[in-house]
């Protein structure tokens, strides 16, 4: 029970998982604020990693101040997912069965440039000061040179469906604490796992 100890440690920053992880859903309602959003709450890992302040001042301080970049980047995305799902849809329709998968080559090899770009420029964001092309363009290059952090990130954000496709009963029965403690717990496994990658 000392406050050192690593069981109260690890206890403590759960619950920081979870306090934050509802802060985002609650500033993720108005939808354009997503990025914003999980911007701040990628902040609030990165100092709860480095022990640092993890206050809802915190969280705030970073929302107000990548307001704008994030919110561009966050409709920039939603841009490039609506044309993949376009280009899927294009994909489908194709008769030609050597044309359809030279397509859906293409697309996949899209759709993980953009996943990347996905995980990385909301920590960029709220780790450093960039512009939006060069933050858009760090997260190309970060992502793609290094790739055994990127498909760690990438693994973390598909536990959620892994769970659900090899047990939907394990899936409802934790849906709850995958809501309020999920997105924050995934938020700082990427952190541990980016950190020494911006450090560089």
């Amino acid at each position: 029970f000392n406050l050192d100890s690593p069981i109260v440690q690890a206890v403590g920053k759960v619950g920081q998982m979870m306090i934050t992880t509802v802060t985002w859903l609650i500033f993720c309602l108005p939808i354009f604020t997503v990025g914003a959003a999980t911007t701040a709450m990628c902040r609030v890992m990165i100092n709860l990693k480095e022990d640092k302040s993890c206050s809802f001042k915190t969280f705030w301080k970073a929302f107000r101040e990548n307001f704008k970049q994030a919110t561009l980047l966050w409709l920039i995305l939603l841009v490039c997912a609506a044309i993949l799902a376009v280009l899927f849809y294009l994909v489908v329709l194709v008769e030609s069965a050597m044309v359809r998968v030279l397509a859906l080559v293409v697309f996949c090899l899209l759709f993980f440039l953009v996943y990347i770009v996905a995980i990385y420029v909301f920590p960029l964001t709220a780790y450093f000061e960039n512009t939006l092309s060069a933050t858009i363009r760090n997260a190309i290059g970060m992502g793609l040179g290094n790739l055994r952090q990127t498909i760690f990130c990438i693994a973390l954000t598909l536990l959620p469906l892994v769970l659900m496709l090899v047990s939907m009963k394990l899936f409802v029965m934790m849906l709850f604490m995958l809501i309020i403690l999920g997105p924050g717990a995934i938020c700082y496994g990427q952190m541990c796992l980016l950190l020494p990658v911006f450090h560089r």
